[in-house]
This record gives structure tokens, sequence and C-alpha cells, in this order.
């Protein structure tokens, strides 16, 4: 009888898995749960750590040399050129002008003239070449208003004698234009006080408005910015202060120049506006293309506040006026930086929109991510198992 040959078969017992408890997933949880505590407490773990990461930081003082040329060659022709002597601002603890200084070609005569109560520089004659030059000597400071927000009236609070002077049309400032009242009504009627009114206005046109650089010009009118969702520094300003008029807060423009870095200086307009508060109030700076909320910083330098006067307004903004006989004259301006000294001691502005710490809007984002990881973690262990 034969036998066959086989190999025995290892017997492995069948173990059944014990039930899968919840609180495996425990671990995984607590991570996610540390990361969004962490994000939270970013604005006050980064300032330590970085003080970049939440703060720009600003030289508390610069003093600079700005010269500007104005230029008009080719053809026959008489000029007129009206420039407005710029004065200190808040007594010179913003800005304080050391000097200015003028020179011009032979063509043209020089003199003063007062506008409204105020010096303007005046050249006239003509020729061929004619050119202006003028240097500025100023001091400028870096100031962000902090203001507490329960401090803030409302508009009821605001002087009537700067409602009356800075509410009003002016120019290319239309705060009775239907479409634009509707609409600062619409950003603004639901907010109480005039600093919320004033942010969500700011907000609308930040986040709605794109910059235009390379314009000529004429600025557009307020309802023209409006309606293209574009404009210049100045045509921005024009649409901020219409909307901010339009609900009752004075709001007014500056303009003059600004550095921003590399020898590179260029004209430039922001804008002014009242805030009353419970110490009394005053007016702080708002500089809507450069998303610039409440802060000044010490790189500008301003020419001309806006007083209210439609006249002044237009004039400034004509300041060189040509009458020719045949070919058309070019015209040039141009701004140069001279010299620039920064002060050694610093101002930390936050980051953002003039709040303290990090917008909201920084942590949607890592917050929203962080979540979806861990979901999507939970996901994959649950279809391996």
């Amino acid at each position: 009888m034969e036998f066959e040959n086989y190999e025995a078969e290892e017997y492995v017992p069948v173990r059944e898995k014990p039930p899968k408890s919840p609180l495996r997933f425990i671990p995984y949880a607590v991570i996610a749960v540390l990361v969004i505590v962490l994000m939270m407490l970013l604005p006050k773990v980064l300032p330590m750590l970085s003080p970049s990461l939440t703060y720009y930081v600003y030289p508390k003082e610069a003093e600079f040399i700005f010269e500007r040329e104005i230029m008009i060659s080719g053809g026959d022709y008489t000029v007129y050129i009206e420039l407005p002597i710029p004065t200190d601002i808040a007594n010179g603890s913003l800005q304080k002008i050391v000097s200015v200084v003028h020179e011009e070609s032979m063509n043209l005569v020089y003199r003063e003239v007062n506008k409204a109560g105020y010096t303007w520089m005046n050249w006239s004659g003509g020729g061929h070449i004619s050119w202006v030059k003028i240097r500025y000597h100023v001091i400028a400071k870096t100031v962000w208003w902090n203001i507490a927000e329960h401090s803030v009236g409302t508009v009821e609070d605001i002087p009537e004698g700067l409602k009356s002077a800075y509410c009003h049309d002016e120019w290319l400032i239309t705060p009775s234009n239907p479409e634009i009242s509707a609409l600062a009504h619409q950003l603004a009627d639901d907010e109480y006080s005039v600093y919320d009114k004033i942010k969500a206005i700011y907000d609308y046109v930040t986040e709605n408005i794109v910059y235009e650089a390379g314009r000529s010009g004429e600025p557009k009118s307020a309802i023209d910015v409006l309606h293209d969702k574009s404009g210049d520094c100045d045509e921005q300003g024009m649409l901020l202060c219409s909307l901010m008029r339009a609900v009752g807060i004075p709001s007014w423009l500056e303009i003059g120049a600004l550095y921003s870095g590399d020898d590179k200086v260029g004209g430039h307009a922001w804008v002014g506006v009242y805030i009353p508060t419970s110490t009394g109030g005053g007016w702080v700076n708002i500089d809507v293309a450069n998303h610039q909320f409440m802060l000044r910083d010490c790189y500008r330098f301003s020419e001309w506040v806006d007083v209210g006067n439609d006249d002044l307004l237009k004039d400034y903004y004509n300041a060189v006026r040509v009458k020719f006989f045949g070919q058309k004259p070019q015209i040039s301006e141009t701004w140069k930086l001279i010299s620039i000294t920064e002060s050694g001691e610093k101002v930390r502005v936050p980051a953002g929109s003039g709040k303290q710490g990090l917008p909201i809007g920084d942590f949607i984002a890592p917050v929203a991510i962080t979540v979806a990881v861990f979901l999507y973690t939970i996901r994959r262990r649950l279809t391996t198992e």
C-alpha cells in the first residue's frame, strides 16, 4: 500500500477583529484644533517673533528736497502757470515747509497772487522754450490715527460749519448725483458711527475700483470712476469724497507728491476726512490707491489741501494754460528727488485696514484648508480600513 507524500499546511486560527472605536480619530481632531488655535493666536504671537509680518514700519520723520519742473517747448505761444505755495500741516506737526525756491527761464515773469486768501506763485510770458523749476524743502512725519471706535460719534456730532464747507458738490466731486447718493446711503445707513460709515465706504472703493495708472489731463468725474470701476489716485479720491459727502461726512482732497523708493517721486493725491470723537474730533487721512486707512506716512508732501472752493480746485488741475499760434507746444512735468534723510526712530503701523493685528480675512483660507485636510484624512482612513 503506497502513501502519497504531502506537506501539512500550517493551521492559522481566524481571529475576529475588534470593533473600531471612534476614539481612534481623537489624535487627528486634537491636531486640527491645535492648528486652528495657533492661527487665531498669530496676531499676538507673530509681532513678538517678527514684527514685519503683521506691521509696517515707517520712519517717524523724513526730511527731503523735491524738485518739480514744468517745461513748454515748440511753436509760438503765451503761457500762464499758477501753483499754490504749500503751507505747514497741523502747525508743522505733520508737515513743515522749510523753504520753497523757484527758478524760471528768462522769458517768464514771476509774481505772487492772492486767491481767496491763499498765496499762489504765478508765471507768465511766451516764446519757444519756457521752463519753471521749484524746489520744496520739507520735513514730514508719520502719523497713524489709532482712534478707539467706541469714542467716535455720529454724523449729528459733526459741526455744521464743516458740513457746509465740505459736503457740497465741488467740480468733479458730486455727492448730489442720484446714483452716488443712493450707493452711499446703501453702504452707510446701517452703520451707526462715523468711523463705521467711513470704513464701509472705504472698503467698497478699495474692493471695487481698480487703480488705473498713466492717465494724464483732466481727471474723470466721480460718477465716471464709479461706472468705469477704475481710476487713478485723484479719481479714486474724488469718488471717496463724493460718497462720504453724500452721507454728511466732510471730506476733501490733498494733492502733492509721494516718494515711493528707489529715488522715484511722482504726483499723488489722497483724502482728508473729519471724525467726531468724545474728545472733540479732528481730521485723518485716507489713501485709497495705497490702501492706507487713517494713516499718513512721512514720504508724502502736500502741495495743496482742498478748501472746498470749486474754482481753486479746478485751477490747481489747470496749473498750466497755453495759448498757441500754429504748432501746438509740448508740455511736460517731472518730479525729482534731490535728497532724503530718514529718522532712526520708527513707527509701527498695523498691516491691513488700520486695526490691531491681522484682518480676519487672513485666517479664513488657512482655517478652511486645515479643516479640509482633516476631513480628507479621516475619509482616507475609513476607505483603507
